[in-house]
């Protein structure tokens, strides 16, 4: 199932964020999969499960946060991780980016009422 999607500020794509561990950029215009990713780990898919998603106002990266209170930065086209941060130890609610020309800055809410 889908918990949440966010799209690209420039390009036809969502990136969508599955319940499990996936992760998958959907292209709305050709009406397909350009890339999918599963963040588990081993074979008991034991990562945090993935909670809140957002581009960067210049479509050149993706966050993403998860359940315990871990948030990502995301290649936007192959889905690797990038940089991997964690300031809570609760669900990531929201992710929001600034929109100045470098994308400076970024906030997270959380399940603790914390931003």
């Amino acid at each position: 199932p889908l918990v949440t999607m966010t799209p690209h500020p420039h390009q036809p794509r969502l990136c969508c964020v599955g319940a499990g561990s996936w992760l998958w950029l959907w292209d709305y215009e050709k009406r397909e999969t350009v890339v999918r990713k599963d963040f588990g780990i081993g074979a008991h898919k034991t990562s945090p499960k993935h909670s809140a998603a957002a581009y960067r106002a210049d479509g050149a990266g993706i966050f993403v946060g998860t359940q315990t209170g871990t948030l990502k930065a995301l290649d936007p086209d192959t889905l690797a991780e990038v940089q991997t941060m964690r300031f809570t130890p609760h669900r990531v609610q929201k992710i929001v980016v600034s929109d100045d020309p470098g994308c400076s800055f970024a906030a997270v809410s959380d399940d603790g009422g914390c931003v």
